[in-house]
């Protein structure tokens, strides 16, 4: 009976040897399909895992979206990731999705503005789709509106032709 057991044993712990050696292409391919905090709480299985997540395919793409949870703390874990990563980025989306409080917009656009300027700096970028719904902008005040359009503007490199009155 004691022999069974520590065959049994024997068997769980080569199981999970083997999900640790996944090879690369599987484990990126499961990247693919599970959301950011799920990746992150991958990458904290093994060393494998977390080289897994390092890699750029696993990165080609990023939602630019922060929850209100985020945007009412100091530091944002989102840009700690892009600033890590950004390099591997190719398509970025960028959506604000988060309730409209009026204390959070200054906060957003802070960390908007401040993600803008590390992806002007990596030219491996494809694609970049802003999503902003009319709702989202019917809740910023001027100022902030004007200091986003002149982030957006600096990050594509673009001279205006003429101010907005």
């Amino acid at each position: 009976m004691m022999e069974s057991v520590t065959t049994k044993q024997r068997e769980e712990n080569y199981e999970q040897v083997q999900w640790c050696y996944l090879p690369c292409f599987a484990l990126e391919n499961i990247y693919s399909f599970v959301n950011r905090k799920d990746q992150l709480n991958m990458s904290l299985v093994c060393r494998n895992w977390s080289e897994g997540f390092s890699s750029p395919s696993v990165w080609k793409k990023l939602l630019f979206n922060l929850t209100d949870l985020q945007l009412s703390k100091d530091t944002c874990t989102v840009l700690t990731f892009v600033r890590k990563y950004s390099s591997m980025f190719r398509h970025v989306e960028i959506k604000p999705h988060f309730t409209m409080k009026k204390r959070l917009i200054a906060n957003w656009y802070r960390y908007f503005a401040a993600f803008l300027q590390m992806m002007s700096s990596n030219s491996h970028l494809i694609s970049v789709k802003f999503k902003f719904s009319p709702y989202f902008f019917a809740n910023i005040d001027t100022s902030t509106h004007e200091d986003m359009y002149r982030a957006i503007v600096d990050f594509f490199g673009i001279t205006a032709l003429s101010e907005t009155s």
